[in-house]
């Protein structure tokens, strides 16, 4: 039985070095050598591994050996713009294994704020998994507007989406989103639309969720509240893919008489009910 071992601090790349060998001539299964080496830049950090085993462990042409490498960099511009990339490469011979993963980050933080990031898996050669992340903002004080895409590919599944939104004006609000999904059964899209409004005492909110064949939901709602006279009104509407229209309004008024109204419309039930208090 033998064994070696070596640790070094260095100050000239590599920065930290470790090797270790062990041999056994009874179980020469267990026999292996580790060798790791770490790389510290400025900007960038990077590991390198490399395990051996088994009856040929000091041979270059050994099968049974192991390689992990992985790499950080990070960079930040003086006006605060930053993008790191982070990168892993794992291969293992004796199984045909050989996986690429790599994670790309960037924000800009200019006249527009900006985000991309992505993610990449490779197996064997073969891109398994994508996913990207993108953000703008493009903005006008004391306004805004911003957007984004998703996207995420697979073997499986592909999907992609889309999101806006928007505050052009003091007291207007709407969003926008279109997602697509597509499978090896089903291809399938969604659009959803978001309104939010408070004009002159009105408050507003519209929702509408669809796809290219049908509405899936649909809501409609208006209120006021007048403080002059103690009155609000509110008037409901919503629609789904599996039901009838249905329609509810409400009513309240504290001066000069107190009441209270509330009326519900479906094709199939409609009622009105008036109740006073004091």
């Amino acid at each position: 039985m033998e064994e070696k071992l070596k640790l070094g601090l260095l100050s000239q790349p590599p920065n930290l070095l470790l090797k270790h060998n062990f041999y056994c001539s009874q179980k020469q299964d267990i026999s292996h050598k580790l060798n790791i080496q770490h790389y510290t830049k400025r900007i960038s950090t990077s590991t390198k591994m490399e395990f051996s085993s088994g009856e040929k462990w000091k041979e270059k042409g050994n099968k049974h050996r192991l390689f992990f490498n992985q790499k950080f960099k990070n960079r930040t511009s003086f006006n605060g713009d930053t993008d790191y990339i982070i990168q892993w490469h794992l291969h293992y011979p004796p199984r045909n294994l050989d996986v690429h993963t790599s994670l790309k980050h960037a924000h800009a933080l200019g006249n527009s704020y900006s985000i991309n990031t992505s993610i990449k898996v490779v197996f064997n050669s073969k891109h398994v998994f994508n996913a990207s992340l993108q953000v703008y903002e493009m903005s006008a004080n004391p306004m805004w507007f911003w957007n984004g895409t998703l996207r995420l590919d697979s073997p499986w599944l592909n999907t992609k989406g889309y999101l806006k939104l928007k505050h052009k004006e003091e007291e207007v609000f709407s969003s926008y989103s279109h997602l697509h999904i597509e499978s090896s059964q089903v291809i399938s899209d969604y659009e959803i639309n978001t309104i939010l409004k408070n004009v002159e005492g009105v408050k507003e909110i519209l929702l509408d969720c669809k796809t290219p064949k049908k509405t899936l939901l649909k809501m409609h709602s208006k209120t006021k509240v007048d403080e002059d006279v103690s009155l609000l009104k509110s008037q409901n509407k919503l629609v789904t893919w599996c039901t009838h229209p249905l329609t509810v309004d409400f009513m309240m008024q504290n001066y000069p008489i107190k009441k209270l109204l509330l009326s519900v419309k479906h094709p199939e039930v409609q009622s009105n009910v008036l109740a006073r208090y004091f």
